[in-house]
């Protein structure tokens, strides 16, 4: 996924027009045991359910998406 940064804060290179900068992920996931991908998903999974069937967390979610939305459309406007 593209960072929106005006310059990059590891590299210091500004990104292109699809949001790269050009800069190698940390670390590769390819590197992670499978078998820890899913004791951390078989942990965290049920919370993250749990969380969204609390209507106000669902709702403010939803606000933080569209506010999210909004901005990467406005940023995709002004590099176009």
């Amino acid at each position: 996924m593209p960072m929106h940064y005006t310059i990059c804060p590891i590299c210091k290179v500004a990104p292109d027009s699809k949001g790269f900068c050009g800069c190698e992920p940390p670390f590769s996931l390819s590197a992670i045991p499978q078998e820890k991908i899913d004791g951390i998903a078989r942990t965290i999974y049920p919370r993250i359910l749990a969380y969204f069937e609390v209507p106000e967390n669902k709702a403010n979610f939803e606000i933080w998406l569209e506010e999210r939305n909004a901005k990467k459309a406005a940023m995709v406007a002004t590099t176009t």
